[in-house]
């Protein structure tokens, strides 16, 4: 399994796309799972990671929905387990 990046980048889309790959590998979910559960291809979904594309405001409420966060949880990051892990329990 990848590792999330270590440092997260600084302007408002790029973060968003660093934000995504984030909750996905924190979710432990693989990219086709959520591309399939938000209903675009993994081939959109890999351009928004890695800020190829911008994902649309109501694309990024379904991923939300998804992760089981709202947009102010989503932009604050994933939150780390008390070992210091960021993948869900």
């Amino acid at each position: 399994m990848r590792q999330p990046a270590k440092t997260p980048p600084s302007s408002l889309a790029a973060r968003v796309h660093h934000l995504l790959r984030e909750w996905r590998l924190w979710r432990d979910l693989a990219a086709v799972e959520v591309a399939e559960a938000i209903g675009v291809s993994a081939t959109t979904l890999s351009k928004w990671e890695h800020g190829r594309n911008k994902i649309s405001l109501e694309m990024l409420e379904k991923v939300c929905v998804l992760f089981g966060c709202d947009l102010a949880t989503f932009w604050a990051g994933p939150p780390k387990r008390k070992d210091g892990a960021k993948r869900a329990a």
